[in-house]
C-alpha cells in the first residue's frame, strides 16, 4: 500500500515539472519567438538544471509542444477495447469528452498556443505531424475494436472528424471558458451527429 502511494507522487511530480517546462517554454516563445531564448534560459525559468531539462525534453520544439505522443489515457484504452457501451459512435463521444476532462484547460494557454502556431511555422509543421500520428493511432484503435466491421478508409474518416471536433471545442472554449472544454466537445459532436444522420 505504501509502495503504491509513492509511485503516483513521483509520477505526479514528474508530470508537474513537465507541465512547467511546457508552460515556461510557451511563454518564452510567445514573448521572444522560438529562436529568442536558449535552453539555458528555459532551464532557469523552470528552476531546473540544463541536464534535468534535457531529461524531460530533447529539443526546444519538444519543450514548447510537450510530450510527443502522450501515454494512452484510460478512457482511450477503454474505447480501444470496445467500451464503455460497445457502440462505436457513442464510445468515441464518451472517450473524447473523458480524455478532455483528464486535464485542466486554460483558455489563455490555448490562445497563446494558437498564437505560437500562427507565428512559428516550425511549430505548426511539428503539430501537423503529431496530429497525423494521432489520426493514425485513433484509426488503428477503431479498426482494432471493430475488427472486420469497418474498413480503414471509414475508420480514418471517423478519426479525422473526431480531431476536427476537438479543434472546434477548443475554439468554443476560448470564446466561453465558463463551460468545460469537454462539454463544448460534446455539443460539437452532437451537432455533427445530427447533421450526418
Amino acid at each position: 500500500m505504501i509502495e503504491s502511494a509513492k509511485v503516483p507522487r513521483s509520477s505526479q511530480r514528474r508530470e508537474q515539472t513537465h507541465r512547467e517546462i511546457v508552460r515556461c517554454a510557451q511563454v518564452l516563445a510567445d514573448e521572444h519567438g522560438l529562436d529568442g531564448f536558449t535552453m539555458d534560459e528555459l532551464a532557469e525559468a523552470v528552476g531546473v538544471s540544463r541536464r534535468t531539462l534535457f531529461n524531460y525534453v530533447p529539443s526546444k520544439i519538444d519543450a514548447v509542444l510537450g510530450a510527443d505522443i502522450p501515454a494512452e489515457p484510460e478512457p482511450f484504452t477503454t474505447f480501444r477495447l470496445g467500451g464503455p457501451t460497445g457502440d462505436l459512435v457513442a464510445d468515441i463521444r464518451l472517450a473524447g469528452a473523458n480524455v478532455l476532462r483528464l486535464h485542466e484547460t486554460d483558455a489563455q494557454e490555448i490562445a497563446r498556443f494558437r498564437r505560437l502556431l500562427r507565428n512559428e511555422p516550425r511549430l505548426a509543421k511539428a503539430v501537423y505531424e503529431r496530429l497525423e500520428r494521432i489520426v493514425d493511432i485513433l484509426t488503428d484503435a477503431i479498426i482494432e475494436r471493430e475488427a472486420k466491421a469497418i474498413d480503414v478508409f471509414a475508420a480514418r474518416v471517423i478519426a479525422s472528424i473526431t480531431l476536427c471536433l476537438f479543434h472546434i471545442a477548443m475554439d468554443e472554449f476560448m470564446a466561453d471558458s465558463s463551460i468545460h472544454v469537454a462539454d463544448h466537445f460534446l455539443r460539437a459532436f452532437d451537432n455533427a451527429a445530427t447533421l450526418f444522420n
